[in-house]
């Protein structure tokens, strides 16, 4: 059976969609095919979503990818919790066709499958409309699983990706917004120190979105939830615009996400072609070296959650670039615990564990020299290591809490405490 999805997407600046392309999925052969509109292509600011698998052409552009979908539509779905939550709704596992032409208009980037209704076009609340309608829910709570269920309650549609629970608002002044929950087995306070964590990530000078903690409660019970603006998003005047988005999931063209080259090595290989359409070629450049420092950052707060879906691009002013970070949590290790990574980083594409020595190594791969690497590795985790505490207890996280915490920044200290002893 083939069904066909039209596309929506939203050019630079524009507060309303265009009609862009037509996606037909094949669900036998688990293959699909996109087609632009010739109205969308004779545009002066048409753009491709995926530069390199999407480009600007009158023909026919297929994929087996991901059971036939091309990455930049899953990455506007939303994610494990959002289909987590609409399989409990709807008693069975929405296709991937039906999940993305059911949620409303508030997915990542700046494209839209499926029908363009007002009814999806509709904004998502205020976050001051959804803590005053969580008191009466709290109050009744009872035998709920944690955040995932508080949110059903809410009867909100998550569209979001990501794994987290997880919701889409605005805020007073009608900001796009994300506030997101802890989940069953984390830690109450995780939202307090993922925010800690993007504290001292801005004190290293990599871009990040300012967070702040709001409070869901009633008489007898509490949440709280990381709130932070949406980088794919931007108000401009009195309405909103919107940023084409892809993961690195989808920059790197992964189906499952274990193949050999979803590294780091080969990411800072794709953002070159990426970030290099219609710009000078010192902004590729400039994003791989950007894209190591990411790679120290993880290491030096301990965050081995950094998965190809929790590093992303966007486009803006016409050009490809590296997201702000998020995501980021530092997980405690055991004393003799190496820090590791998720993705490879250096030249062999198979290297986890991260040392001090290693990390300047690989450098040359991301356009760093020795030298100057050398430099930054020990400016940043002196950053991490003189303020990761003291961001935690100003984003007041319990001490008990703290001392688990600390021990995601042994390498930071470590490296650190060598500089010092020198």
């Amino acid at each position: 059976m083939i069904t066909r999805y039209p596309i929506a997407i939203w050019l630079q600046d524009q507060a309303a969609p265009v009609a862009a392309a037509n996606f037909d999925h094949d669900d036998v052969r688990q293959e699909g095919t996109w087609t632009y509109r010739p109205d969308y292509l004779a545009r002066d600011d048409a753009f491709a979503l995926d530069p390199l698998f999407l480009p600007l052409v009158p023909r026919v552009l297929s994929t087996r990818h991901q059971d036939g979908w091309f990455g930049v539509l899953v990455d506007a779905g939303p994610g494990h919790f959002g289909e987590r939550l609409w399989r409990q709704r709807l008693g069975y596992a929405p296709h991937r066709g039906e999940l993305l032409s059911r949620i409303d208009a508030n997915g990542s980037g700046a494209v839209l499958v499926g029908e363009l209704t007002a009814s999806r076009l509709r904004p998502p609340p205020t976050l001051r409309d959804v803590q005053h309608r969580a008191s009466s829910i709290l109050d009744g709570e009872s035998g709920q699983d944690g955040n995932a269920d508080f949110i059903s309650a809410l009867t909100l549609s998550p569209t979001t990706g990501g794994a987290k629970p997880k919701i889409d608002l605005l805020d007073d002044a009608g900001h796009p917004i994300i506030a997101k929950f802890s989940d069953v087995g984390d830690a109450p306070s995780l939202p307090r120190v993922e925010a800690a964590a993007m504290a001292v990530t801005a004190a290293c000078g990599i871009a990040t979105e300012r967070p702040s903690i709001a409070v869901f409660e009633g008489r007898h019970a509490r949440r709280e939830a990381l709130v932070q603006p949406r980088f794919d998003r931007e108000m401009r005047g009195d309405h909103i615009v919107r940023h084409a988005y892809a993961s690195g999931f989808t920059v790197l063209n992964l189906s499952t996400g274990n193949e050999p080259h979803a590294s780091y090595t080969a990411l800072s290989h794709e953002l070159g072609r990426w970030c290099a359409r219609g710009a000078h070629p010192e902004h590729a450049h400039a994003q791989r070296r950007e894209l190591w420092r990411r790679i120290v950052l993880n290491a030096l707060i301990g965050n081995s959650d950094d998965h190809p879906r929790n590093i992303a691009v966007i486009r803006r002013a016409g050009l490809w670039q590296l997201a702000p970070a998020f995501d980021l949590v530092p997980f405690s290790r055991a004393p003799d615990q190496q820090c590791s990574l998720r993705m490879a980083y250096d030249r062999s594409g198979m290297l986890q564990r991260v040392t001090a020595d290693d990390l300047v190594a690989a450098a040359p791969l991301y356009l760093w020299d020795r030298r100057h690497a050398q430099a930054e590795l020990q400016r940043m985790a002196a950053i991490v290591a003189s303020q990761f505490e003291s961001a935690l207890r100003r984003w007041q996280v319990p001490d008990a809490e703290i001392r688990v915490r600390m021990s995601a920044i042994t390498l930071a200290v470590a490296i650190h405490s060598a500089q010092g002893a020198t």
